[in-house]
């Protein structure tokens, strides 16, 4: 989910987005850490992952410096 509308992305694509929504059926580890803390270093507000194989929706908000995470960012706990 991006702001604005598509006539806005005709010449560009977005630099950011509001929410990322992630399925994950067999990459679940990646997505929950190193995804994650490239997302919150990206500034990305909400990141969710659909975890395809216990059915539920993990709900990542918050980006906050963490330094054990890969890319010094990730989500509060």
């Amino acid at each position: 989910m991006v702001t604005g509308s598509s006539r806005d992305y005709f010449v560009d694509h977005p630099k950011t987005a509001l929410l990322v929504v992630e399925v994950s059926d067999t990459t679940i580890h990646e997505d929950t850490h190193d995804k994650a803390s490239l997302y919150a270093t990206g500034g990305i507000a909400d990141y969710w992952v659909v975890d395809l194989t216990t059915d539920r929706v993990l709900v990542f908000r918050s980006p906050a410096p963490d330094a054990a995470s890969r890319f010094g960012t990730n989500y509060a706990p």
